[in-house]
């Protein structure tokens, strides 16, 4: 958003010389596009500098390529490039989908689900640190009392400032939503099992594995979202080698 006011700024002496209109729509698009951000989600002082900005933009614009530009090749290919993602999203947004199509996907695909952790976490400054910790969390060998020691013990000692009022719990998560490196640490980790892991700059996580749900099929509901996506894909495939072998 910083990056949004800086350059919107560094326009505000030229936007006032134009008078175009933007609609409300073409400032979204704009927004979206430019800084990946939502306009309607910006504040109003924010809105007004993306208004200017637009405005210049769509007068000096059609200028720009009216003295050449139109047939410059870095320019064919960004538009071209532009233009075919533009018309990728529209098409595949534009599909009808009904619950008939996906349950053909979903009889005809095996669709998982990803395993699913339920972890805690401590985060230290160093590695010795959190050998220390590991070994003293090994005596204890009741679940129970394990996760009253580690949750007692991230309130204490944890840097991890987001979960450490909450004992180091992380809660559920998805294997795929995950860290590559913490994936394959979790690999052949089981429930109750403790193990470290590089934190990078921020140190060493240790991590416990409270409980654990493999992979299983997916219902019908839980494999719709990857069903749609599966379904678009296919049809634009379609469309995209239609177009192609029609040239």
């Amino acid at each position: 958003m910083r990056k949004l006011l800086i350059a919107a700024v560094l326009c505000m002496a030229v936007f006032s010389a134009y008078a175009a209109e933007p609609t409300e729509q073409e400032l979204v698009i704009f927004t979206a596009w430019k800084y990946k951000a939502d306009y309607s989600k910006q504040p109003p002082e924010a809105q007004e500098e993306l208004y200017k900005e637009y405005s210049m933009v769509s007068v000096v614009a059609p200028k720009i390529l009216a003295e050449g530009l139109a047939n410059d090749i870095d320019y064919k290919v960004a538009s071209e490039t532009i233009a075919f993602e533009i018309w990728m999203k529209k098409y595949t947004d534009g599909l009808t989908i009904s619950d008939e199509d996906l349950q053909k996907l979903y009889e005809a695909r095996d669709i998982k689900t990803a395993p699913a952790y339920s972890l805690h976490n401590i985060l230290v400054k160093d590695e010795k640190t959190a050998d220390a910790m590991i070994k003293s969390f090994a005596a204890v060998k009741d679940k129970k009392a394990l996760t009253a020691k580690f949750e007692s013990t991230a309130k204490e000692k944890s840097q991890d400032f987001i979960t450490r009022e909450k004992g180091g719990n992380v809660g559920w998560v998805d294997l795929n939503r995950l860290d590559r490196s913490l994936q394959e640490a979790l690999n052949d980790k089981k429930t109750g099992d403790i193990f470290k892991n590089s934190a990078g700059a921020n140190g060493w996580q240790i991590i416990y594995v409270d409980d654990y749900k493999p992979s299983r099929k997916a219902s019908f509901e839980e494999a719709k979202p990857m069903l749609t996506n599966i379904y678009k894909q296919v049809e634009l495939g379609k469309k995209i080698k239609s177009m192609t072998e029609g040239q």
